[in-house]
């Protein structure tokens, strides 16, 4: 089973952009549950049934988007939203079970519990509601953002943490990540805009001293394979991050320097491609 889900999905995710002609944020979105999920739920121990319910519930969100918006679209969604929810539950057992207080295992809890966000995200934004007033494509930014800031990046930096231990790059980006996403979230709901750039930079910081920690890893990594993934990650991850500067400094200042569909197609496709997926499957050398 290892690597197989992934790769039935990234099948799959091509037929559907290809055949539905996805935008940009739509396509980037289902790369989450289709490919990032496996490859994270791979280096989880999670039951069994979590296995086999996240296939079925990917290609169920999958095909949501050969629907307008509306209530089939939603009610296509919807078994994604539970398979998150469900995780969260998950992650907050594996929490308050834990003895001694774990800051890295905590992390991995973190990224369970913040995909539940991403998965009602997604909910809403198949069925046209604008939550708070948002509209497209804020409300499926919010589903991206907690699929991969919410649960890839603290996932990696728990990962990376099991095979350093908690050194400094681990702590300061794990707290950035999983306090300031939240955070972020918050800063647009309440239409806060210097808590939103606050929670932007603490999240770009962070992960920006993560992407070292990336680096040394793939100079300490005996083996050439996955020096490459690491590498990719790591420059993907800080390159992004500099995106993700520009696009809060000029939201805060009421001026465009980067628009959104600019930092779909920059930003976006790093984060998805180069560090969550290259950093994922870095990750499998690990365990």
């Amino acid at each position: 089973m290892k690597l197989r889900n992934a790769f039935i999905g990234a099948g799959v995710w091509i037929v559907a952009v290809l055949a539905l002609r996805l935008p940009i944020i739509d396509a980037l979105f289902l790369w989450a549950p289709l490919v990032i999920m496996p490859l994270g739920l791979d280096l989880i121990p999670v039951p069994r049934a979590f296995r086999i319910a996240q296939p079925l519930a990917a290609l169920l969100a999958a095909a949501s988007f050969a629907f307008p918006p509306g209530a089939t679209a939603a009610g296509l969604a919807i078994p994604w939203a539970v398979l998150c929810g469900a995780l969260a539950i998950l992650g907050a057992a594996r929490f308050f079970r834990r003895r001694p207080f774990d800051f890295v295992e905590t992390l991995v809890d973190a990224a369970l519990g913040l995909i539940a966000v991403g998965g009602y995200g997604l909910v809403m934004s198949r069925a046209g509601m604008k939550p708070g007033g948002f509209e497209e494509p804020i409300v499926l930014l919010t589903a991206v953002h907690f699929h991969y800031t919410g649960f890839a990046a603290p996932l990696l930096v728990g990962l990376a943490g099991r095979r350093v231990g908690p050194r400094l790059p681990i702590l300061v980006a794990g707290a950035a990540v999983v306090i300031a996403t939240p955070v972020l979230a918050a800063g647009f709901t309440l239409h806060l805009p210097l808590l939103k750039v606050i929670a932007a930079f603490a999240i770009a910081a962070g992960l920006a001293v993560f992407s070292w920690q990336l680096v040394r890893l793939s100079v300490d990594e005996p083996r050439t394979l996955p020096r490459v993934p690491l590498g990719v990650a790591a420059f993907s991850i800080f390159w992004g991050m500099v995106f993700v500067g520009l696009y809060s400094v000029g939201e805060f200042r009421e001026r465009i320097i980067v628009a959104i569909p600019q930092m779909a197609w920059i930003h976006g496709i790093v984060n998805a491609f180069g560090f969550a997926t290259c950093g994922l499957l870095a990750a499998r050398k690990w365990s």
